[in-house]
């Protein structure tokens, strides 16, 4: 037995309770940052309030109806980030998972609770990631101005909104910590406990959640130092009107004398 399962990212915290109001369907599991719902035998839609929204055998209407329900205008699943996986049942097998295959001996609700639990942290990870890329590839530009001209054509007030970006940035992905510890759900629970172990190496949750935390703080010790240049030149500038002040005081007491 075969089932496919979807995972997007919709670029924005999810209101849960506006969800839960909006769509009607049986609920199977809720708590303050997540909602599972079982569509209909062994199907699920997962939604986490990160963002995420994972699906595991359902339909394309039934995708976008949940999508819909979540009160997002102008949202396009086409547009979204997106991850893919299979899930094979073979009770002959053990758990393994292999890039976009997760194989598991057994199916319901708990094991598709831990498997959209790890595809929405991933989709998550991959939506940061492409937005601290762009900032990088900003920054790029501004150091090749550094390294070819020996000044950086930006201004303060872009400069501030360059900050702001990474900050903004910074503070979702500090807020959303949380989602990258092992589920209660596993602890007590041998096969579901393998199963998190087994996705969240697979899907290199951790490392991916590191490097996207170095990656902002070198984004921001570069913020610093173009900062740190724009306030030398102010200051350089001060400087230079100040002497000429001087120096006009100066040349109009020689005129009177």
């Amino acid at each position: 037995m075969k089932f496919k399962a979807n995972a997007y990212h919709v670029e924005k915290k999810i209101n849960l309770i506006n969800a839960r109001v909006n769509i009607d369907c049986a609920l199977s599991k809720k708590e303050h940052s997540f909602l599972l719902y079982e569509v209909n035998e062994n199907a699920y839609a997962y939604i986490k309030d990160f963002g995420a929204i994972v699906f595991i055998n359902c339909s394309d209407k039934v995708q976008d109806y949940f999508l819909k329900s979540l009160g997002i205008p102008n949202i396009r699943k086409n547009k979204l980030e997106s991850e893919n996986f299979n899930i094979k049942i073979d009770i002959q097998s053990k758990i393994d998972i292999d890039f976009d295959l997760i194989v598991v001996d057994q199916f319901n609700s708990n094991i598709a609770h831990i498997i959209m639990l790890n595809i929405a942290q991933s989709v998550a990870l991959r939506f940061y990631s492409k937005l601290t890329y762009k900032l990088i590839e900003d920054n790029k530009y501004y150091l090749s101005q550094l390294e070819n001209l020996g000044r950086v054509k930006i201004g303060s007030r872009e400069m501030k909104k360059v900050i702001g970006k990474t900050m903004n940035l910074r503070h979702k992905i500090a807020e959303n910590l949380y989602i990258f510890g092992t589920p209660e759900l596993a602890w007590n629970d041998e096969a579901l406990s393998l199963l998190d172990s087994k996705l969240n190496k697979e899907l290199d949750i951790k490392d991916r959640h590191f490097g996207l935390q170095h990656n902002l703080n070198i984004i921001q010790e570069t913020l610093d130092l173009f900062k740190d240049l724009i306030q030398h030149k102010h200051s350089s500038i001060l400087e230079w009107v100040i002497i000429l002040l001087i120096l006009l005081e100066v040349a109009q007491v020689f005129i009177k004398n």
